[in-house]
């Protein structure tokens, strides 16, 4: 049963989670118990007519946590997460995630999976750290999204893939705007 809290709150419950490593079970048992109260997680969202916008919640040396806006028409390029784990709660909308397995030696990335989430109150999705993948809000859909991600360990960069050429670049990450649990830390 969900409990409607606070960003603090939520926040406050994924750093109490025990180890130097959040794993899968503990940080899905918070996610299945809390919701954070709607009204205060999208005062927070920044929208962009060009992109899909990242805005900082929270950040310590074991998570990283990110709210994003998704316009009707935007996506991410295939990427990557730099080796950390992600879940993500789909609060507002639908998202399509394609997932790639990328081929080192060259040659382009190869569709693995195709999903479609969200629709509901906060649908969660497990993403696997050894995938890469291209997150989408498409027009078709006509309504913005809003998702909510928490990363197992802050990063700065990652890796971006060419379909074509399987070429991957890493890319500096910035944020649009940054809230005032991350200031505060």
């Amino acid at each position: 049963m969900n409990r409607t809290v606070s960003l603090a709150r939520f926040v406050e419950a994924l750093c109490a989670l025990p180890g130097e490593e959040p794993d899968d079970p503990d940080v899905i048992d918070v996610c299945d118990r809390f919701r954070v109260d709607r009204g205060e997680l999208f005062r927070y969202v920044v929208w962009a007519d060009d992109h899909y916008t990242r805005h900082l919640v929270y950040r310590d040396e074991r998570y990283q946590i990110i709210l994003l806006g998704w316009g009707v028409g935007q996506a991410t390029p295939v990427h990557d997460h730099a080796g950390q784990r992600c879940w993500m709660l789909v609060e507002r909308g639908r998202l399509q995630i394609d997932d790639y397995r990328w081929k080192p030696d060259g040659g382009a990335p190869r569709l693995l999976n195709h999903e479609i989430v969200g629709g509901g109150d906060g649908q969660l999705h497990v993403d696997r750290c050894g995938a890469i993948h291209r997150i989408a809000n498409p027009g078709e859909w006509r309504q913005p999204a809003v998702s909510l991600h928490i990363y197992s360990r802050p990063f700065d960069r990652c890796g971006v893939y060419c379909c074509e050429t399987g070429r991957r670049d890493l890319i500096d990450l910035h944020f649009d705007s940054i809230g005032p649990l991350a200031r505060a830390h």
